[in-house]
């Protein structure tokens, strides 16, 4: 995603999970700056989406309808969000490509440990 490439991060970490069992198969984490950032981020992003839907649809979900495409508060939208910037964390979930991308404060990240989760999962998903 070009949108990452211009902005200022702690880190970014991106996943495949290719588990059936798991709601999405990639996984983006993004540690931003402070609870201000990740805010900021999670909107700037969700416009950036709005704006590039075409790179978020599969040639069977493209629609040509521009309302199609609601603001993350909204039922229907592409874009689901959950979090609080308050908390240290945001996650938007980008239904039209299997995507969710958790915006985490360091503090926050370390005490969900995402990542050892999602490690877990790809680990366990190896094995069988």
């Amino acid at each position: 995603m070009n949108f990452f490439q211009d902005v200022k991060l702690n880190a970014i970490s991106s996943y495949t999970i290719n588990n059936d069992k798991y709601a999405f198969k990639n996984v983006i984490i993004v540690t931003a700056l402070s609870a201000r950032h990740i805010r900021s981020l999670s909107e700037d992003l969700s416009s950036y989406i709005k704006e590039n839907k075409n790179l978020f649809f599969s040639d069977d979900k493209k629609t040509k309808n521009t309302n199609n495409i609601k603001d993350i508060s909204k039922n229907n939208s592409i874009i689901l969000k959950e979090g609080s910037s308050e908390d240290g964390w945001i996650a938007l979930e980008i239904k039209t490509s299997s995507t969710i991308i958790h915006f985490f404060t360091q503090e926050a990240k370390e005490k969900y440990k995402l990542e050892d989760h999602i490690n877990g999962i790809i680990k366990n998903n190896t094995k069988s």
